[in-house]
Order: structure tokens, then C-alpha cells, then sequence
């Protein structure tokens, strides 16, 4: 028989859900404790796994009910965000890294994973024992969990702050194309290690032509130079319309270039590129 106290009825009735899904032969009760709120009983648990059931079902609860919480609290209380915005979107980043949700982020290799620490302090505070407190356990025990929090909503920020200037960047474009008087109607775009660029008719933009369009802007007013090849042909000549072919919705330049534009961006598959010569000369 094992003894878990919680405060709050329903991080008992997580408890209760998740050890079941672990070990499907114990039997559980919860009863009212006058002290304590809410008393787990695990009748029968697995001899061999019972310490690493009850330490995943305790992180389940936590992980749960209060680790987003601890997020938000660190956010302001340890970095002095008070914005309602900035808070909630940090803490998503912090979800995010946590559960490597985000393929995108790039994080030290250093980094140490989160919910180990948090598995690991939980089962030094289960094993040998009969009995734990939940809030205890949170309360004075997670000083290691806590620590590394910490590390994850500053790696969070920083990239919070990388995103921030990246808008504004976005921004800064915008406004410059806003600017300028169209220099093509329509261009063609194909995805690859660089972009390519095609006229109305399917003439390919070769880039000695590309140059002397760039070399004509000031483009160093927004942060590029002339040897950026994706984005400085499109930001020179500013077309009304710009169509990009390929197989990767998800591609960086493509989105950013999509971010830029907005509305006169179209995304489409590869085999809707519809000049055949290109075609062939792009498979040679």
C-alpha cells in the first residue's frame, strides 16, 4: 500500500488517471483528509515498478496542473516581464523548447532537458517511501527542477527577443516596398538552395540582370546587401505579383518572402510551374 496527499482535488484525480494508465492491476482510492484535502490510496501496486509509476504519474500532475504556471511566475518574477502578451508568448516559447515542439528553434547542444530533472527530483522524494505529500514535495524538494526552468525561459526570451526583431525587419520591408513603383507585372519564383526568378514569359532572370536591378537600390537602408540573392531581386524590381513554386510550404524564404509581400504572394506545387523549358532546364 502507497499514501499520496494533495492538496487540490484535481491533481488527485490526475494522479489517479495517470498511475492507472500505468499500472493497470493496482487498485486506488481517494478519500477527504482534514489535513492534507485529498488522500490517494494505491492498493496492490506493481512490486518491481511501483517507484517509477508513482514518480511518472507525480510529474504527469505536476507537468499538468502547475509547470505553465511556474513558467509565468519566472517570466515575471525572475526576468520582470509584465506585459500580458509578452508573458503568455514566452511562455509558449518556454513549452515549446521544453517539449521540442518547434523544430525551428535553435537551441545550444548544452542544453539540458527539462523533464528528466523534473522525473529525477521527483523520484528521490518517492523512493523507500510509503508516503509523500504532493505539495510538499513541490514546495521544498524541486530546488534542481526550478534551477533549470530558469536556464529554459532565458533561452525562451532570447528567442522572444530574435522574433521581435525579426518583425520588425519584416515591418521595415514592408514599408519599403510600399514605397516603390513596380518594375514587373508578375515573376516566377523557384524554390532551391537559391532562388530562381522567371519573367511573365518564362524567360529565366539571369543574374548579371538581377545585379544591375540591386545595385540600383539602397537596400542596405533595411539591412541587406547586394550579395543576398533570395530576397534583394524581389525587393528591387517589386512586383505586382510574385507566384512561388515548390514542395516546401515550410521553407524559410519562401515564408519570409510571404511575411514581406502578403497579398501579391502565391505559394504553389512545384508541377504547377507551367513553363516547360524551365521545366527541363531545371531537371538538367
Amino acid at each position: 500500500m502507497f499514501e499520496v496527499y494533495f492538496e487540490l482535488e484535481e491533481e488527485a484525480r490526475t494522479f489517479i488517471e495517470k498511475y492507472g494508465e500505468y499500472d493497470n492491476h493496482a487498485e486506488l482510492q481517494r478519500k477527504s483528509d482534514e489535513k492534507w484535502g485529498n488522500k490517494v490510496v494505491i492498493f496492490h501496486p506493481h512490486e518491481l515498478y511501483a517507484t517509477e509509476y508513482i514518480t511518472k504519474a507525480i510529474a504527469d500532475v505536476f507537468i499538468q496542473h502547475r509547470e505553465s504556471k511556474w513558467m509565468e511566475h519566472t517570466v515575471r518574477d525572475t526576468y520582470y516581464f509584465q506585459n500580458k502578451e509578452e508573458v503568455q508568448r514566452i511562455v509558449e516559447l518556454t513549452m515549446a523548447i521544453v517539449n521540442g515542439t518547434d523544430e525551428d528553434l535553435k537551441l545550444p547542444s548544452e542544453v539540458i532537458q527539462l523533464h528528466p530533472v523534473l522525473h529525477k527530483v521527483v523520484k528521490q522524494n518517492v523512493l523507500d517511501k510509503e508516503m509523500i505529500h504532493f505539495d510538499s514535495i513541490v514546495k521544498f524538494r524541486f530546488k534542481d527542477y526550478h534551477q533549470e526552468l530558469i536556464e529554459m525561459v532565458g533561452l525562451a526570451i532570447d528567442e522572444y527577443k530574435r522574433e521581435e526583431e525579426y518583425q520588425a525587419f519584416i515591418q521595415s520591408l514592408r514599408e519599403y516596398i510600399s514605397k516603390k513603383k513596380a518594375k514587373m507585372e508578375h515573376i516566377h519564383v523557384v524554390q532551391g538552395p537559391y532562388f530562381t526568378f522567371y519573367r511573365e514569359n518564362g524567360s529565366k532572370l539571369m543574374r548579371g540582370e538581377l545585379s544591375q536591378y540591386i545595385r540600383k537600390e539602397p537596400l542596405f537602408i533595411v539591412g541587406l546587401d547586394e550579395n543576398e540573392w533570395n530576397l534583394t531581386p524581389l525587393l528591387s524590381l517589386s512586383p505586382k505579383r510574385i507566384t512561388v513554386y515548390g514542395d516546401d510550404p515550410s521553407d524559410p524564404k519562401t515564408l519570409t518572402v510571404y511575411n514581406v509581400f502578403q497579398e501579391r504572394v502565391t505559394v504553389k506545387p512545384l508541377k504547377h510551374f507551367p513553363f516547360q523549358t524551365a521545366q527541363k532546364n531545371m531537371r538538367t
